[in-house]
C-alpha cells in the first residue's frame, strides 16, 4: 500500500458519493414521472409496450399493515385466515394475505370492504421496466 493507492481509494470513494447522489436524483425523476406514465398507459388501454429494448408494463402494487385490533383479528378469523394470526403480523405477511385475497377476486375487482377493518392497505399501480 502506498500513497497512490490511498489517493485512488479516496477518488473511488468520491466517485461513489457522486454516483449515489446522481442515483438519488434519477430515482426522484422516475418517481415524479410515474403518475404521468401510468395515466398515459391507462388512458390508451396499454398493458405493456416495448421501448428501446425495455418492456414498460403496469403491475398492481399492494402493501398492507395489520392493524392488530380485536376487531381485525375477529374479521380475519371469520374470513378463514385464523392460521395467519399472531399478535403481530409482519408487513410482508400482511401484504401477502391481502395479495392472496386480491388474486382470488380478480384483477379489476375492488378489495373487500372488510379488509379496511383489519389492514391499512395501499392498493395502487406502479410502472415497472425490464429488459425485453
Amino acid at each position: 500500500m502506498d500513497i497512490r493507492q490511498l489517493r485512488k481509494f479516496v477518488r473511488l470513494h468520491d466517485k461513489k458519493r457522486k454516483l449515489e447522489e446522481e442515483l438519488k436524483e434519477v430515482k426522484a425523476a422516475i418517481s415524479e414521472m410515474q403518475p404521468e406514465v401510468l395515466e398515459y398507459l391507462q388512458e390508451n388501454g396499454i398493458q405493456n409496450i416495448d421501448i428501446e429494448g425495455n418492456k414498460i408494463y403496469v403491475s398492481r402494487d399492494i402493501h398492507a399493515t395489520f392493524l392488530g385490533t380485536e376487531e381485525a383479528v375477529r374479521i380475519l378469523e371469520e374470513q378463514g385466515f385464523a392460521d395467519a394470526l399472531t399478535t403481530t403480523v409482519h408487513p410482508s405477511r400482511a401484504s401477502s394475505i391481502v395479495r392472496e385475497i386480491a388474486n382470488s377476486i380478480g384483477v379489476d375487482e375492488p378489495l373487500p370492504e372488510w379488509l379496511e377493518e383489519a389492514f391499512s392497505v395501499y392498493d395502487g399501480y406502479k410502472i415497472a421496466v425490464r429488459r425485453a
